[in-house]
């Protein structure tokens, strides 16, 4: 995941993908990767903050970014407050309910909301506000 965020940064950013003297060597490949010459969005920056919109583990992707730019992965032009917000549609933070399918016993996390059609079909008939449709179970 480490090595997909950088590549995620540097692609926005632009410039040359850097993984870092310490990943680098203990995950056995070269520091430096694919050269970007124009970023996507090269004024990327506190002024110039991006709302990602992710799926899947693209989701994973951009919070393991976030978390190299604030611990000064990517330098001090780098900072938290680049990102202005995440949206996350079936990002896996939790793990996968298919364990569960495959018979893991469920009280082993007992943090997961398990979501089918039926359900949110039936919460649609009860629901006062867009809010109120899926309940966020707090991080610990």
């Amino acid at each position: 995941m480490h090595d997909r965020a950088c590549e995620l940064y540097y692609s926005i950013k632009g410039g040359t993908v850097d993984y870092g003297p310490s990943h680098s060597q203990q995950n056995k490949h070269s520091r430096y990767g694919r050269h970007y010459a124009t970023g996507s969005y090269p004024s990327w920056s506190r002024q110039h903050p991006v709302h990602f919109v992710a799926h899947s583990l693209g989701g994973t992707t951009v919070t393991v970014m976030q978390q190299l730019i604030k611990e000064g992965h990517f330098g001090k032009e780098a900072h938290p407050d680049m990102v202005a917000s995440v949206t996350a549609v079936s990002a896996p933070f939790k793990g996968t309910g298919y364990s569960f399918i495959l018979g893991e016993d469920r009280k082993s996390a007992p943090d997961v909301d398990y979501f089918s059609v039926r359900s949110f079909r039936y919460s649609q008939s009860s629901l006062s506000t867009p809010s109120d449709l899926f309940t966020f179970s707090s991080y610990r």
